[in-house]
């Protein structure tokens, strides 16, 4: 036996989604479309980042690893003759993942706001009225107005930590 497969959401253009609601809720709903795809025109070049950053997470991984079992070791030499040689060089493999994990918080601090600033307006102006606006992923690109159920919204899901009160530190 075969499944039937599930059809997608519903999606529709910007211009067919703005003349379904009326005159003012419309132009707040082209409004807020522009705000979010201008949104997305400065966060694009950001997108992908964690991809082009993989390789030197993974040498800076290894250069960790390496660093953490040299300075444990407790050993005299590793890189040269002086001391001071070698906490430079278990100083340098310690620091390439954190000076990596910095790089990459101050290069998506952008991405982060824009994206909350964009979920806030798609939560006010178009989850009401049934859909969510996606901005075009790439320049020339169709942006769409996905149909979501207006009732259901976005509701946050409870977690099992929310009842819980944070005690003494010590």
């Amino acid at each position: 036996m075969s499944k039937e497969r599930k059809s997608g959401p519903r999606r529709e253009t910007l211009d067919d989604f703005v003349a379904r609601l009326g005159t003012e809720d419309g132009a707040h709903a082209r409004a807020a479309a522009e705000a979010i795809d201008e949104l997305e025109t400065r966060a694009h070049p950001v997108r992908g980042i964690e991809r082009r950053l993989l390789p030197y997470f993974g040498v800076a991984v290894v250069a960790f690893i390496i660093g953490l079992i040299l300075f444990f070791s407790g050993k005299d030499s590793f890189f040269g003759v002086l001391k001071e040689m070698d906490n430079l060089g278990i100083t340098l493999l310690l620091s390439g993942l954190p000076a990596l994990v910095c790089y990459y918080a101050f290069r998506v601090r952008w991405r982060t706001r824009a994206d909350a600033r964009s979920f806030a307006l798609n939560q006010k102006h178009f989850i009401p009225h049934g859909g969510i606006y996606f901005p075009a992923a790439e320049p020339g690109e169709r942006a769409w107005v996905v149909q979501v159920d207006a009732s259901q919204g976005w509701k946050p899901r409870p977690s099992k930590y929310d009842n819980i009160k944070p005690g003494p530190i010590w």
